[in-house]
């Protein structure tokens, strides 16, 4: 399990509202899903491979920026490096 902080990972970040296709130009390369609320507070889910620690920083100040709620990030373990072919930096 690498934590590194300059190599891509996979996220999974909620939000408070819900966002509909128009929101996915701002957020070019995250998959947007309206969760069920179960007759709570509507949310939505971004999720997918943010290629390092500063990327990640920038998206969530862009969140911040609109003025949405984050109500939860989670990083997702699994192998983020095949979405970029699996190589290693120096072969990049």
């Amino acid at each position: 399990m690498d934590h590194s902080m300059d190599r891509p990972a996979r996220y999974t970040i909620t939000v408070s509202g819900v966002l509909t296709e128009r929101w996915r130009r701002w957020f070019v390369g995250m998959d947007i899903e309206p969760q069920d609320s179960g007759g709570g507070t509507p949310s939505s889910r971004l999720s997918g491979v943010v290629p390092d620690q500063a990327a990640l920083r920038g998206l969530l100040v862009q969140l911040w920026d609109m003025g949405l709620v984050i109500l939860s990030l989670e990083r997702i373990e699994d192998d983020a490096d095949q979405v970029y072919g699996g190589q290693d930096d120096d072969e990049r």
